[in-house]
């Protein structure tokens, strides 16, 4: 009895890895545009928003009392020199709600204008210019470009939360004017395998001053 050809396992050419893709030759121009802040969204002015609408509230609340407290005095004061109480008055008065809203307004938008800042709308490394520019959204809306030599580049940092782990963002601090150090996030989620592939490249152009990931809550 004649036993049935088996035929030869046919090898299936599996898809490139990350750490293959890695190898391709990286383009000598990196341009990265921000989609959900060039969209006109910027979730860093909301929540600045948000907490200066919360500051109102909390110094509304803190300062009720103490204007309560100040209204109950009057009150009995009148009242012990027979004088006509004036409560229904001055609680109709706007000299009595003026400070207090203009007091919490007031905390609200220092509140707000503390926590808001600035956002890398667009950047792009330049390998010919040797330069790196970006556009950058600064507090009331402003919005600025600066070009900035690799040469004044200090260091560029690449951070990933190790409880995510899939995704990733740029840091980069660099001499800006008058010698000023500054600095600010470029891009947001990042992939890793995308990551890796831009620093070994940014590695070739400032050398250690760009460094590995570095995986953060570990």
């Amino acid at each position: 009895m004649k036993r049935k050809q088996k035929h030869p396992v046919r090898l299936i050419e599996s898809p490139p890895t990350a750490m293959a893709s890695a190898t391709l030759a990286h383009p000598p121009f990196w341009h990265h545009v921000d989609e959900l802040h060039s969209s006109g969204v910027y979730p860093r002015g909301t929540f600045a928003f948000l907490a200066g609408s919360f500051g109102f509230l909390v110094v509304l609340l803190f300062t009720l009392p103490f204007y309560g407290v100040a209204l109950l005095l009057i009150t009995l004061v009148e009242a012990v020199r027979g004088l006509p109480l004036t409560y229904a008055q001055t609680l109709t008065e706007p000299t009595f709600f003026v400070p207090l809203i203009g007091t919490a307004l007031m905390a609200a938008g220092m509140l707000s204008f503390g926590i808001s800042s600035s956002a890398v709308t667009a950047f792009s490394f330049d390998e010919a210019r040797q330069q790196l520019t970006f556009t950058q959204t600064r507090r009331l809306g402003k919005t600025i470009e600066r070009q900035v030599p690799f040469s004044d580049i200090l260091w560029i940092s690449a951070y990933v939360l190790s409880s995510y782990g899939r995704s990733g963002h740029f840091q980069i601090g660099f001499v800006g004017p008058k010698g000023k150090f500054l600095k600010c996030h470029l891009g947001r989620d990042f992939p890793v395998a995308e990551m890796e592939f831009h620093i070994a490249w940014l590695k070739g152009l400032i050398g250690e001053r760009m460094s590995d990931i570095c995986w953060l809550d570990t």
